[in-house]
């Protein structure tokens, strides 16, 4: 929302906001004991429609640690830098907000960052979306198989049954390609995963696997994976 004049401004689309945000933070009582300004004066601006003055959204804003335009519904984000990047991407806000947050860990970053470049993993990425849309498809097939199979129960006629058969062999056939589509990616991933844990740790010495598996099951016994071990 970019605001080209005064009439732009919704108040009571602001006044909300507001209110809202509170009420996800806390009691309004606990809430304006903290601040320079009180709850029957920010319900006197809901009620004659009119938004509190520019240094109280300040201290509103700081207490609830959102942007101003936030306040403002300028954007739906509480920081405009969640609102850019997710308008930008298409990230779920949850997600920026656990990359911004690695941003004070540089080796986390740094890691994001490589892989982001790396040709392995933007294979397992492809092949991540591939197989889920198989899987998907596949799912979509189970349903309408199950509905050839009660209308050919259902079918009065051997030529009504003789058709539903045939569509639901080709249904069959479908699926049946979905499915091996879908196995093939998930070994394509397995084989994506490995050469791109080689590439970033060739330079590692041989390690006895069994050993590292042992002492890595005695520090985390609550980890159980039945791919992993």
């Amino acid at each position: 929302m970019v605001y080209n004049s005064v009439e732009d401004i919704n108040v009571d689309k602001i006044n909300t906001r507001i209110k809202e945000a509170i009420k996800e933070w806390g009691s309004q009582d606990d809430f304006f004991d903290g601040i320079s300004y009180s709850k029957q004066s920010f319900h006197k601006c809901v009620r004659e429609k009119y938004i509190p003055q520019l240094s109280v959204l300040l201290e509103i804003a700081k207490k609830l640690d959102c942007d101003m335009g936030y306040l403002l519904c300028e954007y739906n984000e509480k920081h405009h830098i969640t609102a850019d990047v997710k308008e930008a991407t298409g990230l779920d806000p949850d997600v920026i907000d656990i990359i911004l947050n690695m941003k004070d860990s540089f080796l986390k970053l740094s890691i994001l960052n490589d892989l982001l470049k790396d040709d392995y993993f933007l294979a397992i990425i492809n092949l991540l979306h591939m197989a889920d849309y198989h899987y998907e498809k596949g799912r979509e097939l189970d349903k309408t198989e199950d509905k050839i199979k009660s209308a050919y129960k259902n079918a009065e006629t051997l030529e009504e049954k003789e058709k539903f058969e045939m569509r639901y062999n080709d249904y069959r056939a479908e699926h049946k390609l979905h499915d091996a589509n879908a196995l093939a990616n998930r070994y394509r991933l397995t084989v994506a995963f490995s050469r791109l844990l080689d590439k970033r740790y060739e330079a590692l010495p041989d390690i006895d696997i069994t050993n590292s598996e042992s002492n890595w099951k005695q520090n985390n016994p609550k980890f159980k994976h039945h791919f992993l071990f």
